[in-house]
């Protein structure tokens, strides 16, 4: 799903030759080929047949984990939770939840509200990762403060202008020139001041 293999990746294929400063360089390091064809390149040569992955518009495991979710918040004793939670976890090679309760490696998940809540959480972040749903998880759950959803503090990613040496690139270093922050006010858009001024009853929301 990634890729990091040697330093200053670009979009071309990943080098360590290269200035980290020109365009099409991963700032984090990384390179996602996630839902990609990496054994097809249109772009190498004349006559390299290319194939396309037609776009996904709702993936079922994502409809299995909010399945999971809304069955929690209902009832969390609904064995459809971990039926479904443990669906998604099967396809992926790992072991479910079911059975590590049975085997004595997770006996608190199961029939635990708040413990089935942060399971599925994970699931989603891990299941789900970069096709642009955790922006709104994290708000839809109103943890985007706090340090699970991590919206706010330090970003890191690979050290892309260290030396070519392994030991200098995989040094994690911050990304961003400072750290970013997220408040409560921000689970709220601000409402545009055209449309603010249009009536003296229309109130701004917190924050803004």
């Amino acid at each position: 799903m990634l890729s990091s293999t040697n330093p200053r990746p670009g979009y071309g294929g990943i080098a360590h030759s290269g200035d980290a400063t020109a365009g099409g360089f991963s700032k984090t390091g990384y390179l996602l080929y996630k839902f990609n064809n990496r054994t097809i390149h249109p772009t190498v040569a004349a006559g390299v047949r290319s194939v396309f992955r037609p776009s996904i518009i709702f993936r079922l495991a994502d409809f299995y984990l909010l399945y999971a979710e809304a069955c929690n918040e209902v009832d969390p004793t609904d064995p459809e939770i971990i039926k479904y939670l443990d669906l998604v976890r099967k396809r992926a090679g790992v072991p479910g939840y079911a059975e590590m309760n049975t085997n004595g490696k997770k006996t608190t998940v199961v029939g635990n509200k708040d413990k089935q809540r942060e399971a599925i959480q994970q699931e989603r972040r891990v299941e789900l990762f970069a096709e642009g749903q955790r922006y709104f998880d994290v708000r839809r759950w109103m943890i985007a403060e706090t340090s699970e959803g991590r919206q706010g503090g330090v970003f890191t990613g690979m050290n892309i202008a260290g030396n070519n040496g392994d030991q200098s690139y995989y040094k994690r270093v911050d990304f961003d020139n400072a750290p970013r922050i997220f408040k409560k006010s921000m689970y709220l858009y601000p409402i545009p001041f055209a449309e603010i001024s249009k009536s003296k009853l229309l109130v701004q929301n917190p924050g803004y």
